[in-house]
């Protein structure tokens, strides 16, 4: 995940936004410690990047508890025309709150999140980036 804020499950690897000096330096040598042990054998290894939009499970992240996700559009889920497939989308989901151009395109927005994980990737010694733009 391009931010830890929203993340598709707990158990996602997200790039942290503690960005102080001691954290960044450690995150980095985890990574490249990740991309070294895949690539040991000589097979080159590329890092999917993603942000979740409205598929960000309530309690992942650190976003608060109550905090919407966010998506291009105000969309809900939809699993279907049964009323457990409506529970589930909306007790699990929600209905996202639409991002704003700022947020997605401004300092620090979506974009700047893709472009700093991808330098993350490379400085760690991955080999490419996949872009999953669903």
């Amino acid at each position: 995940m391009v931010s830890d804020t929203h993340m598709g499950n707990m158990k996602d690897v997200a790039i942290a936004s503690d960005t102080s000096a001691q954290a960044s330096k450690a995150i980095q040598e985890s990574w490249r410690n990740w991309a070294d042990t895949c690539q040991r054998h000589g097979t080159p290894t590329v890092v999917q990047l993603c942000h979740p939009g409205r598929q960000s499970p309530v309690g992942t992240g650190t976003r608060g508890y109550f905090d919407k996700t966010v998506a291009p559009s105000a969309v809900k889920m939809d699993f279907g025309p049964r009323i457990i497939d409506w529970l589930a989308v909306s007790l699990v989901f929600g209905t996202p709150r639409a991002m704003t151009v700022d947020e997605i395109s401004g300092d620090g927005g979506l974009v700047d999140q893709f472009v700093a994980a991808a330098k993350q990737c490379f400085d760690a010694g991955f080999k490419g980036v996949q872009l999953h733009a669903a």
